[in-house]
């Protein structure tokens, strides 16, 4: 995991840790040039180097669609890949299942 506060490539500030997969940690951070919140989707270390992550960020950037979220960048700080998406406030989708799902 990676520090709160922390600032990658002086540009995106770690605000607090939203979530985490089997290959990515989710944080929440804000992009300190244009002042707005978002969520950072950095790699797990063991995964550096990998192209599927790159791959991924460009396939989400291509689908314009109001229930996927905007992908901002997509960037690399040392050896910490890392991908810059929309903020949305809420419950994660595990969370909804848990909660609401039939």
């Amino acid at each position: 995991m990676f520090d709160e506060g922390q600032i990658l490539n002086g540009r995106y500030q770690l605000l607090s840790l939203e979530g985490e997969g089997g290959m990515a940690y989710v944080y929440k951070a804000i992009d300190l040039a244009l002042e707005r919140t978002v969520a950072i989707k950095i790699l797990r270390p063991e995964y550096s180097g990998s192209e599927t992550f790159t791959h991924e960020a460009r396939a989400i950037a291509k689908v314009p669609h109001p229930n996927i979220v905007t992908v901002h960048d997509v960037r690399q700080n040392g050896d910490i890949q890392y991908i810059v998406m929309e903020y949305i406030e809420g419950q994660d989708l595990k969370e909804w299942i848990r909660t609401d799902a039939p």
